[in-house]
């Protein structure tokens, strides 16, 4: 245990994370899956606004499962930002503040 906490406070890259698929069209419902880096807290919102500590956050599936997924059945665009267990936030981006350098996805359903 002290070993992991030991490595752990010497973490100090960002994770990095992907939304799958990414932007594009799509002729139907679409499941939208992250993707990340390390293990990692994922904050989303679903309605255009910059994503922060209040937004929603993914969930894991079940226990020893993956994360789970979003199902997008109109038109959408996902902001959101991944958090590793030492507190690194992707991109240095700070929910706390005025700034956009979070990630985002548009998936156009016609």
């Amino acid at each position: 245990m002290i070993k992991v906490a030991y490595n752990n406070s010497k973490d100090h890259q960002p994770p990095s994370s992907k939304a799958v698929p990414g932007n594009g069209k799509f002729s139907g419902p679409v499941e939208v899956s992250f993707e990340t880096s390390e293990a990692s807290n994922i904050y989303y919102t679903l309605d255009g606004s910059r994503p922060t500590f209040e937004s929603e956050k993914i969930k894991l599936s079940g226990i020893r499962e993956d994360a789970e997924t979003l199902k997008v059945d109109k038109t959408t665009t996902i902001n959101w930002f991944a958090v590793d267990a030492a507190g690194n936030i992707e991109k240095n981006y700070n929910p706390l503040s005025k700034g956009n350098n979070f990630n985002s996805v548009t998936l156009t359903i016609k």
